[in-house]
């Protein structure tokens, strides 16, 4: 027999052997699915499977009491190595791989070892590095002299796990799908399951310098174990995760195989079995339990890595079924965006069309039924179908699909009159600023009913770019609200009795915006814009009367909250605005309860779009305010003029004031007169209302607009060259009758550090679901603030946690009208599209999402206890007898 080093006869061994006469010792034999312990083992070769390896090896020895039939034996547990054919020497196996320089020799031909070899060592072996062998053995120790008569079901990875059997590929990512689901579902008792895996690694290791002393990633693997160990008692219960195919298939080949799909977790592992790698992210300091215990997850899969070895794993986990990763392109044609999972090919140079468009909308009927219409994830069709009047949770429920619609990439809008679907789209764009197609179509592809035009360009400029859009019906009228490359807004009002005819359109170019809202009150079209240059969230009301509705539109203006750091920068994230009480309205918006304009580091200069800070924001909260029904009355309109002002003060019309510093309103006057403008030459007049038209009764407070130390100069213009510098100017607003809806800013005053973590509201909604009562929702997210950025792009990194929901009544009347938020409940981890709007269905808040996967739509709903239901509505083909037209198909 070849050897690394001359046979070497232990005195320990030969020790043992000499008092093994009391007891006898068996392998384990594989029968079937059972592990039948009858192969009796030598006196020399149980001295070595009992020793561990005295040359340095961490050795994989280990020996403990397993309970079986309620009889209590000792079992010892080895890796055995040898070279070629054995014929009287072997070694052992080191726990990290390769075999020791220790040799023991043994009596190769005496009957038991010939039985051992043939029905147990060998058949076990695997190929070490080429004539290199190593077996894993597992032996009992027995106190007779006859075959225990131990049976184990090895149905059961535990139990193959526990007799140091080989587990077959399955066995070994069932038992990690298991163990990872314990983890999961049952932290309490996370731990003990922790400690039983690393008990494999033998008596000793927990002792050893390796799990003692030596550092990794700066701790001790004792700490890390410790850390992890107090970290997993204060973790939530959480779902299972369940295994899909398609998944396993996506770990296998490494990748995605398609261009709109992206993976949620994906993580190498090393365990032999795979299992093995839970105990070792416990005590080496990685993050790999932590990210499998995210919320979201519902989904795993895992495959051997490609061109690895047989312990190396890939594991995936998703919110959704491997199918929607393993789908060819081609298939999200007829498949709905799914958030953060599909989404529409990015724009070169830009990646703001992602998720602001609309995706899906839905459309309530008088009758109960309800209309749903959406933008396949490839951009190429537009599908309308509806819901029947009874939808029924937990079951599968099917829609009825109505038309079809070529895209021309974006998904602009949707409404109804009578029977006759109105959609809107928009061509893709590859840079901002450039003319696209923007298209109504009525009905199908064949009846485009307006083609949008701008100042007699071919198109409105990259709409969609950086912003949203909307479309709405009301009294024969369509109005359209379009947002395009870096805010620049397209509004347009359309006869729907004679469209395609010159007199039927009023357009106008509208002001800069990056977010609206449109809604049909029942007698106007109300927008609501998110503004930059001074005015913040504001409101609009355009009567479907009016022939040019559109000539004087920024004397209509009226902010209704400010929160801006400096000309783009607004900090307020757009929720929604619903009928109030007395011809009034309720608005709800995300923003910070405290906020200042005090920057760090380097000051922003007149090029400079990007403010480089260590962090300038404070967390989201959801504001509410009720405005006054005349709010937009031709007496609240008033230019900008100093001599109205005391001491440099302006009002604004929510009740705030303008400071304008140091200098003399008069000289301004005598110089500029009335005709100044805020921001720059070409802007819009800058409107001030000096009467509130905010009458909810909530907190009033005064927040700095400039600092007079942060280097800013702002210009007023005449709209001529010659211009007045005022060098630092102050400007100081203040907020009236916000009544907020959270409190996340609790604890943060001022800026946040860079690197800070803390939690935020986004993505708020509104629904009126009764007189006077609402359902205002919105997502909750963990964020971290890596800088302040300006225009569209993130102030901070946000990942989702959930959605919540709380109650909301108005009560009171005229300027006493009082909102009252309820307590805020979880009530689903279903997230929100940035642009869908929440709507009533029959009597509940709801919105959809789209399954990519199942290719269903989810329709999610909220009733006026905060009771969370949904319902799987899947897609169908078109109706006999109607559906879309031939070339539409």
């Amino acid at each position: 027999m070849k050897k690394l080093t001359a046979a070497l006869v232990l005195p320990a061994i030969l020790m043992l052997s000499l008092n093994l006469s009391a007891q006898t010792y068996w392998l384990a034999r594989k029968d079937g699915n059972s592990l039948r312990y009858d192969v009796k083992v030598p006196a020399d070769l149980a001295a070595i499977i009992k020793t561990a390896s005295k040359d340095g090896w961490a050795t994989v020895y280990s020996t403990e009491q397993r309970t079986i039939n309620g009889k209590a034996w000792t079992f010892h547990a080895n890796t055995l190595g040898w070279d070629g054919k054995v014929d009287g020497g072997i070694t052992w196996e080191g726990k990290t791989g390769g075999v020791g320089d220790q040799w023991a020799d043994l009596n190769s031909s005496s009957p038991d070892w010939q039985n051992c070899w043939s029905k147990v060592i060998e058949p076990s072996s695997k190929v070490y590095n080429g004539n290199w062998k190593t077996a894993k053995v597992d032996m009992l120790e027995n106190p007779g002299t006859t075959a225990p008569g131990v049976v184990i079901d090895l149905s059961n990875p535990e139990n193959a796990a526990a007799a140091n059997v080989p587990m077959t590929k399955e066995q070994a990512i069932k038992a990690f799908v298991d163990k990872m689901n314990l983890l999961r579902t049952d932290p309490a008792n996370g731990n003990a399951i922790i400690d039983a895996l690393l008990k494999r690694r033998g008596a000793a290791w927990m002792t050893s310098k390796e799990y003692t002393q030596d550092d990794i990633r700066g701790k001790t693997r004792q700490q890390h174990h410790n850390d992890f160990k107090a970290w997993l008692k204060t973790q939530p219960k959480l779902g299972a995760l369940t295994w899909d195919d398609d998944l396993a298939k996506v770990a296998a080949a490494g990748k995605t195989s398609n261009k709109f799909t992206k993976l949620d977790f994906r993580m190498d592992a090393w365990g032999d079995p795979v299992e093995e790698a839970l105990g070792s992210w416990a005590v080496d300091g990685e993050n790999g339990i932590q990210r499998l215990r995210d919320p979201r997850l519902k989904f795993i899969g895992i495959a051997s890595k490609p061109g690895g070895s047989k312990q190396e794993f890939i594991i995936v986990a998703s919110e959704v079924r491997g199918s929607v990763y393993t789908a060819k392109d081609a298939d999200f044609g007829n498949r709905p965006f799914q958030l953060d999972v599909t989404g529409l090919p990015v724009s070169e140079k830009s990646s703001l069309a992602y998720e602001r468009c609309p995706q899906i909308i839905g459309y309530p009927n008088a009758d109960g039924t309800l209309d749903i219409a959406w933008l396949t994830a490839d951009g190429s069709k537009i599908f309308v179908h509806r819901a029947g009047k009874t939808l029924q949770a937990g079951k599968a429920n099917t829609l009825e699909q109505r038309r079809t619609f070529n895209s021309l990439g974006l998904f602009a809008g949707y409404t109804r009159i009578g029977d006759d679907d109105f959609v809107l789209s928009a061509e893709r764009h590859t840079m901002p600023d450039q003319p696209q197609a923007l298209k109504l179509f009525k009905n199908s592809n064949s009846s485009m009913v307006w083609s949008g035009k701008n100042e007699g360009k071919s198109g409105v400029l990259s709409p969609l770019y950086a912003g949203s859009s909307k479309l709405a019906a009301g009294e024969g009228k369509l109005f359209v609200a379009v947002n395009g490359g870096y805010s620049h807004p397209y509004v347009a009002m359309l006869d729907a009795s004679k469209l395609n005819q010159t007199d039927a359109v009023s357009t106008g170019p509208g002001t800069h915006n990056f977010d609206n809202r449109l809604i049909w009150d029942g007698k106007k079209f109300l927008v609501m814009e998110n503004r930059d240059h001074s005015y913040g969230t504001v409101l609009m009301r355009f009567s479907p009367s009016e022939k040019y509705p559109f000539e004087k539109r920024d004397e209509r203006v009226r902010t209704i909250h400010s929160a801006m750091h400096y000309a783009n920068d607004t900090h307020t994230e757009l929720g929604a605005v619903q009928p109030g009480v007395n011809g009034g309205y309720l608005a709800i918006i995300a923003t910070e309860q405290d906020w200042d304009d005090k920057f760090g580091g380097k000051p922003r200069s007149e090029t400079d779009p990007i403010v480089n800070t260590d962090g300038m924001t404070n967390p989201f909260d959801i504001a509410l305010v009720h405005v006054k029904a005349n709010f937009d009355d031709e007496a609240n309109i008033t230019r900008f003029d100093p001599k109205r002002a005391e001491d440099g003060m302006v009002a604004l019309n929510d009740g705030g004031a303008v400071d304008f510093g140091d200098e003399n309103p008069e000289s301004v006057l005598a110089q500029y007169g009335n005709n100044m403008t805020w921001g720059g030459e070409g802007f819009e007049p800058w409107y001030v209302n000096c009467t509130p038209v905010i009458n909810s009764q909530g907190e009033r407070k005064t927040v700095s607009r400039h600092s007079t130390d942060d280097g800013f100069n702002y210009n007023l213009y005449t709209g001529k060259d010659n211009a007045y510098q005022m060098a630092a100017a102050r400007r100081h607003i203040t907020t009236a009758g916000v009544v907020w809806g959270t409190n996340y800013s609790k604890g943060f005053v001022g800026r946040i550090p860079k690197g800070e973590k803390f939690t935020t509201a986004q993505r708020p909604r509104l629904v009126k679901i009764s007189e006077n009562n609402y359902i205002a929702l919105w997502e909750e997210h963990s964020a971290e603030v890596s800088g302040c950025i300006a225009l569209d792009n993130p102030r901070y990194t946000t990942n989702y946690v959930t959605t919540k929901a709380a109650k909301v009544t108005l009560s009171g009347s005229g300027d006493q009208v009082k909102i009252s938020v309820g307590a805020p409940k979880v009530v689903a981890p279903v997230r929100m599209h940035w642009q869908d709007d929440a709507f009533n269905y029959q009597g509940k808040a709801a919105w959809l999402t789209g399954d990519a996967a199942g290719r269903k739509i989810i329709l999610h709903t909220v009733d006026g206890n905060l009771n969370y239901t949904s319902y799987e509505l899947g897609l169908s083909a078109p109706a006999a007898g109607g559906g879309p037209a031939a070339e539409d198909k």
